[in-house]
């Protein structure tokens, strides 16, 4: 008796319900055909035995295989009821039909621009008029794209999952899909923290510093500064090292008003992240009483650190120099003060400062924010005897400048006949009524005194008069 005809593979490729490899033929048309024979490749190489299928109408196999080791490659030998001279006896069968191997894809995710790259080897056994991308999303199927190629870049959603296929229309009618490709589109990590630390003022320029998480890959952190109509406008940015970000406005007028700014981060693939909270500077102004000499001074409150504000310190600068140590401590809540300067040496301004200090905060952190520099103003004062005994109680002849250091200061005395008698360039030296070029006392007259000082460089005080030498 004829053995069955050579059976014809239809397909192989996954059956997308059960994830199970599918292997497909025709029904074999000798009609003493018993069933089928399925065979694929082992481990080493060879071509197995992996199961039979009873019946002639009976066309199908489904395979469970690891989805990530492909491509697998099958044939079909049908036998019929007859059996073989062989020993032992077996069915007689037809010869294997020609091999097809399946598609095995894979795919890489590009995260930022949510893309996913695929890539596939080709169908063999048949020939492939093209292959489609197919998605799986929210239980519907999409066409995301066709090709002849074997890759595909699809763009997809971040956090949604997907499961892709490759789909191989065959020349001979039928399709074959390859193993699923099931992730979910994943979106840069939001940072664990995120918290402007302070805005602090520094002579004319203002420090932001921000702290955040950099362990998910913030590539930098942007800042803005609200603007006179309440509008945020950005000024910089600065990358992040150790958690910090840290950027300096100096194009900022520090003694406009208090100032606010905001920080923004840019995630590992460069997307605007959330915002923090805002900061605003301490701003300091007053007025002097320059009778008393009696300053008055108040300032804006700082916001908005964490802790909250531990207390207020208002540090002075009355010559040139800051006191290291703050003259008024205030708790939060006061934000003003009054300060007696008369007994003050100056340089014709008194300066202040407010720092405000935080308490410890949820993150460890201590921060403290400085003011603007605030400058209250006085006019120099100079007083000047009309007389002075040399030989009495009055003995030097010594001008008293008040409110000003002098860049350069000459204090002559000029006798009747022009000529200077004494000069010194020292504002706390005097005249004791000697006549310098001769050491010799002078006598009881009147004398001319001329003051000059040189203030702010370039502006000229002078001051003159008589004075009386009474012996």
């Amino acid at each position: 008796m004829l053995t069955p005809y050579m059976p014809v593979l239809s397909s192989v490729g996954f059956d997308t319900s059960s994830q199970q490899l599918q292997v497909q033929w025709n029904v074999n048309a000798a009609p003493d055909t018993y069933g089928y024979v399925v065979y694929t490749y082992d481990a080493n190489g060879f071509l197995i035995e992996l199961d039979t299928v009873y019946g002639q109408n009976n066309t199908t196999y489904l395979h469970s295989v690891p989805l990530n080791g492909g491509p697998y490659t099958y044939t079909v030998a049908a036998f019929d009821s007859c059996f073989t001279a062989n020993n032992p006896p077996s069915f007689q069968t037809s010869a294997k039909a020609n091999l097809h191997t399946s598609i095995q894809a894979s795919y890489v995710i590009d995260m930022c621009p949510q893309l996913g790259k695929l890539t596939w080897s080709r169908y063999l056994g048949s020939g492939v008029q093209d292959y489609e991308i197919w998605s799986k999303h929210n239980n519907t199927w999409t066409l995301l794209q066709s090709t002849t190629d074997t890759s595909a870049s699809v763009s997809l959603l971040k956090n949604e999952s997907y499961c892709l296929y490759v789909k191989a229309n065959l020349a001979n009618g039928f399709e074959a899909f390859s193993n699923p490709l099931c992730f979910t589109m994943p979106q840069p990590t939001p940072p664990s923290f995120h918290y402007f630390r302070v805005a602090s003022v520094n002579d004319e320029d203002i420090e932001l510093t921000a702290w955040i998480d950099a362990s998910v890959g913030i590539t930098e952190v942007q800042f803005e500064r609200k603007d006179t109509n309440g509008v945020y406008e950005p000024i910089g940015a600065s990358g992040v090292s150790n958690n910090s970000a840290y950027f300096l406005d100096d194009d900022v007028d520090t003694q406009w008003g208090p100032r606010t700014y905001r920080t923004v981060y840019l995630d590992s693939c460069g997307n605007t992240g959330n915002y923090a909270n805002e900061n605003t500077t301490i701003f300091v102004e007053g007025s002097a009483d320059q009778y008393n000499m009696i300053n008055s001074l108040s300032w804006t409150p700082y916001t908005q650190f964490d802790g909250g504000i531990a207390n207020y310190q208002v540090f002075r600068n009355a010559y040139g120099t800051w006191e290291t140590i703050p003259f008024q401590i205030l708790p939060d809540g006061n934000y003003t003060l009054t300060d007696d300067v008369s007994q003050l040496r100056n340089k014709g301004e008194v300066c202040y400062k407010v720092m405000a200090l935080e308490n410890l905060n949820q993150y460890g952190l201590i921060d403290s924010s400085y003011s603007n520099e605030f400058c209250l103003a006085y006019a120099p004062l100079m007083f000047v005897p009309n007389a002075f005994t040399p030989d009495g109680l009055n003995p030097i002849f010594l001008p008293v400048v008040q409110n000003v250091d002098p860049e350069k200061y000459t204090f002559s005395i000029i006798d009747r006949w022009g000529k200077i008698v004494f000069e010194t360039n020292d504002p706390a030296a005097g005249w004791d009524g000697t006549i310098s070029s001769s050491g010799l006392p002078a006598t009881n007259d009147v004398f001319q005194y001329r003051i000059e000082l040189i203030i702010n460089k370039t502006d000229a005080i002078v001051k003159q008069g008589y004075v009386t030498l009474i012996r």
